[in-house]
């Protein structure tokens, strides 16, 4: 199951943000061998997205109803609708995603003149939805993010080596982050920024 940018496969004009999947290993977040439209995906057109942090708090009372304690749990994620409605998008967000571990880069573009990268590692829902007419989109995206137990560093050689992977696939990530990586083991991500 091969996934590659294919712009007449999309059903629209509107051109969105990109998004960069790379499989890593379900415990460790390594990368193993990175192919072009299997374990590097790079998906160009997106009609909408979302990158939202969430909170869940829990109030923990006694019997006069006084709050005692407070926890709170994060939520990292990323939504959004994949323009493509080609058989191997439909395929790769349908199947090939089920049971698998992705180290994200959604880009979310220029802010204050720089460009910015937001940088997960977690699991994509296998989920498609075919729609034609006005406006069509096809399938929707999820991205949650995994908290690593400890933090991850991605090396300025192995993100060298992925953008050098897709420009030999003739589809170049412009803007693309060129030094390391490290995701805290508090937040879950990175934001990566500057004129790369």
């Amino acid at each position: 199951m091969a996934i590659s940018v294919n712009p007449d496969a999309i059903p629209g004009d509107d051109i969105g943000g990109e998004i960069v999947l790379v499989v890593v290993d379900n415990t460790t977040y390594a990368p193993g061998t990175l192919t072009y439209g299997t374990t590097v995906a790079h998906i160009k057109d997106i009609a909408t997205s979302e990158v939202l942090h969430t909170a869940n708090k829990t109030e923990k009372k006694n019997e006069k109803q006084e709050v005692r304690k407070v926890t709170n749990t994060y939520t990292v994620g990323t939504t959004g609708m994949i323009m493509q409605g080609d058989k191997g998008t439909l395929d790769y967000f349908a199947s090939y995603v089920k049971n698998k571990t992705f180290l994200q880069f959604k880009k979310t573009g220029p802010v204050d003149d720089l460009d910015q990268w937001h940088v997960s590692i977690g699991q994509v829902t296998p989920q498609v939805k075919i729609t034609r007419g006005a406006n069509d989109t096809n399938t929707p995206y999820e991205h949650i993010a995994i908290v690593p137990q400890s933090a991850i560093t991605y090396s300025a050689t192995f993100l060298a080596s992925l953008a050098a992977v897709c420009t030999a696939a003739s589809d170049t990530l412009t803007d693309f982050p060129a030094t390391a990586i490290t995701i805290p083991v508090s937040d879950g991500y990175y934001i990566a920024e500057g004129s790369f």
